[in-house]
């Protein structure tokens, strides 16, 4: 394959530090905070659970 990369894409380190930020600030859910970042909810909480 040429030009393209098997697997899963990766997140994005930028999402993920956004995310952090919205939920941070206290005032959004974890499902608000996935719909904003363009990823489920259950990514959001995995991904965080790894960053920990």
């Amino acid at each position: 394959m040429h030009g393209r990369t098997p697997g899963r894409p990766q997140t994005e380190k930028d999402k993920m530090e956004y995310a952090r930020y919205l939920l941070d600030q206290g005032n959004m859910t974890m499902q608000q905070v996935a719909d904003k970042v363009v990823i489920s909810r259950m990514t959001l909480h995995r991904k965080l659970k790894d960053a920990n």
